[in-house]
């Protein structure tokens, strides 16, 4: 009875009718009441109210805590003992259960594993919910209902596996793919092992099911892109190979086999380097020298011993760097053998074409040099001629042969010009310029030619176009040209230069159009109208019009790299129209040069050397000095040039350039060493471009003469020199 009241369960002993007889202080403490007031109650009214709600009940002491307790009610004859027994604990570790089991169960689910068993006398699987894949197959499901649902594929692996255990037992595992209700299919890693024997005597068969979707993408992306892999280097006759640094092991595809001498992957193991041409190697060492600190190493073109001989392959290669160090190099080896030598032989024949190319470049301009020395003479002595008394009839004759001499002086220039164009020499030097003195001078050269077939040749140029900086040979030569082939191919009409200034989104341009009523160009050989060494219908035009088919190739060249181009309209039959334009800033005009006065005599007394290897052109020089009222004397070399100017009494030096031996450039600096050697010289010669007469200027040269010369020219350069300030003669090199 002690135990009774001092237990700290709540007890309570119970009738026959389940009526309280007597209840401990546990009880009465849990209820709230007193121990007498409980007596003759029915156990029900005797419970807390929670109690009658639910079974087992909580409820929450005065600690705070919350307990849960159970009702036990053990017989004991006629009477009972009822007990409130403390389950908290219990109920706890059981809810975790419940939990526990809850959550294996949901992950079972999204992992899709799970546990089955397979009955072949039923032919019945019993499934976990997990393995439904969504169509809410029930726990036993038939043999046709799974077998609907496998890849096509895959049935027939799952069937021998059931077929084998079920009859001789054993275990197996297989990959199956199962189409989820969503359409997709999942691939399930499949255990099967055989259990108990049936009544049939067959095998029951049991199973763990597992979802191994996504390593299985993985695997079959990988098995997909190295097949990718394959097929590319197969097709490009590619190779990779890696080396491992640590370990030093050499790892290599198959395609290397057949791309390198076989005898050279058993090297390679030990040192990669031997794959590879000797004379590569040493580049090929500084390349991975490179990768291994971590730089990006430009691709090498490498050559590699092959089965069928030496092959070109193009070299890449990654370096794996891992705390600082290499850790594996990966190198590919691409076959550009064929593409290489391509290459090699395009460039060997680009070679040897450039050497052509400048041999004959370096040919035509020895040509027309040399063609200049007799040219200079020959103009040299009409001009002379020009001041003898002559009959009507000779001096109309020499009007021709000087007329005939400045047009093979202009094929020659033609021929020289398109020699610098071949080697790309041709410069252009702008200068201040008054482009409409340069036009009618070039209207007035031809104009004899137009009149001589009756032709109008008209110019009609605007009043604002003012001094201009432009290279103001090349522009008399581009007029040249046009003008002297509208006349050529005219015949009856006229012909018109027409010159302006035109705004453009780089500058102001110098536009000059030739119109002509000719007998104008077929379509069929426009295209071809700019070609060097082509004219329009060729072999009749070349035989009724002569030339050599280069000016106006020259021409548009001339005009392009004078920031501007050179186009034409142009009807068969009905004439043509040409034009260019060209970059022309305005500028300056400069100060105008004293001119010759006139006279008989201008240079008269003055002594003049004329120095030249070329006896004839010494000649033509001494007296078209003396004709100009100087004193002449001659040397025809170098070293007869200082011993003559060492002598003194000369006031200027005409000095040709090109002599052998001594050339002009070093007679001239020695010339300059001398106590009396600050006389003005002159260059007489047939190179006269920007950086030839830089040439001149460095060596001592005060002014140039182009061969061959005019009077004119001559007299201009020397009245040029002789009347600047002392120590203020203008320079070649200016």
């Amino acid at each position: 009875m002690a135990f009774f009241e001092l237990s700290d369960m709540p007890m309570a002993v119970l009738d026959a009718e389940r009526r309280v007889q007597s209840a401990n202080a546990a009880w009465a403490a849990l209820t709230g009441r007193r121990p007498e007031a409980l007596a003759g109650l029915f156990l029900a009214e005797a419970l807390p109210e929670e109690a009658a709600r639910r079974r087992p009940f909580e409820i929450r002491s005065a600690d705070g805590q919350t307990r849960r307790l159970r009702l036990d009610i053990q017989p004991s004859g006629a009477s009972a003992l009822a007990m409130l027994v403390d389950v908290t604990a219990e109920t706890a570790e059981i809810s975790a259960l419940r939990d526990d089991d809850a959550m294996r169960e949901q992950l079972l689910r999204d992992a899709t594993i799970g546990v089955w068993r397979y009955d072949p006398d039923t032919q019945l699987y019993h499934f976990q919910t997990s393995l439904d894949l969504g169509w809410g197959i029930s726990a036993a499901t038939d043999l046709d209902a799974v077998t609907r649902i496998q890849h096509r594929d895959d049935a027939p692996l799952d069937a021998e596996a059931r077929e084998t255990i079920t009859r001789k037992g054993g275990q197996a595992e297989r990959e199956i793919r199962y189409r989820h209700a969503d359409g997709s299919w999942v691939h399930l890693n499949v255990r099967y092992r055989s259990g108990r024997k049936t009544p049939s005597g067959r095998y029951e068969m049991f199973g763990l099911s597992q979802n191994v979707t996504p390593q299985a993408r993985a695997r079959d992306e990988a098995r997909a892109a190295a097949q990718r892999l394959r097929l590319a280097l197969h097709g490009a006759r590619a190779a990779v190979f890696e080396y491992d640094y640590a370990t030093r092991r050499f790892w290599a595809t198959q395609e290397l086999a057949e791309l390198v001498d076989p005898a050279l992957l058993a090297q390679a193991a030990g040192e990669p380097l031997a794959l590879f041409h000797v004379e590569d190697r040493s580049a090929i060492v500084e390349m991975r020298r490179q990768a291994a600190r971590g730089e990006a190493a430009a691709p090498l073109d490498v050559r590699v011993p092959a089965p069928r001989g030496e092959r070109w392959m193009r070299f890449y290669l990654e370096v794996e760097r891992r705390n600082g160090a290499p850790r594996r190099a990966v190198g590919l080896l691409l076959d550009i053998d064929e593409q290489k030598r391509q290459a090699i032989a395009l460039a060997e024949a680009r070679r040897v074409a450039e050497e052509a190319t400048a041999a004959k470049s370096a040919f035509l301009a020895s040509v027309s040099h040399e063609i200049r020395t007799p040219m200079n003479g020959i103009v040299g002595v009409l001009n002379l001629l020009a001041r003898e008394p002559l009959s009507e009839g000779a001096r109309e004759l020499l009007g021709e042969a000087l007329g005939c001499s400045e047009m093979l002086g202009q094929l020659i220039n033609d021929v020289l010009d398109f020699s610098k164009i071949e080697a790309g020499k041709l410069e252009i030097s702008p200068a201040p310029a008054d482009p409409v003195r340069i036009a009618q001078s070039v209207a007035s050269l031809i104009r004899p030619q137009a009149e001589a077939k009756g032709l109008a040749l008209r110019t009609q140029i605007a009043p604002d176009i003012g001094w201009l900086s432009v290279d103001a040979v090349r522009l008399r030569q581009c007029l040249f040209n046009l003008l002297g082939n509208a006349v050529k191919f005219t015949e009856a009409g006229h012909v018109e230069l027409r010159m302006s200034v035109v705004d453009a989104p780089g500058g102001r341009r110098l536009r000059c159009e030739v119109e002509d009523t000719g007998i104008g160009i077929p379509a069929s050989a426009q295209d071809k109208l700019f070609d060097r060494f082509t004219q329009a219908e060729a072999g009749a035009t070349t035989r009724r019009y002569g030339g050599t088919g280069l000016g106006l190739a020259i021409s548009r060249t001339l005009a392009r790299l004078m920031g501007g181009d050179m186009g034409f309209e142009s009807a068969e039959g009905q004439g043509s129209t040409f034009w260019f334009e060209i970059a022309a800033e305005p500028a300056e005009a400069p100060q105008a040069a004293p001119a010759a006065e006139a006279g008989a005599a201008p240079l008269a007394g003055l002594r003049i050397l004329v120095v030249d290897d070329n006896a004839v052109n010494r000649l033509v020089g001494c007296k078209t000095l003396e004709a100009l009222g100087a004193e002449a004397a001659s040397a025809e070399g170098g070293e007869a040039a200082i011993a003559a100017v060492r002598e003194g009494g000369f006031d200027l030096v005409l000095m040709d350039v090109n002599m052998p031996g001594m050339d002009g450039l070093e007679a001239t600096r020695a010339i300059r060493a001398l106590p009396g050697g600050a006389l003005p010289i002159i260059a007489m010669t047939a190179d006269v471009m920007a950086h030839h007469r830089g040439r001149y200027g460095a060596a001592g040269m005060d002014g140039v003469v182009p061969k061959p010369f005019s009077p004119a020219q001559l007299l201009a350069e020397i009245v040029r020199l002789l009347s600047a300030p002392d120590g203020d003669q203008a320079k070649a090199s200016a």
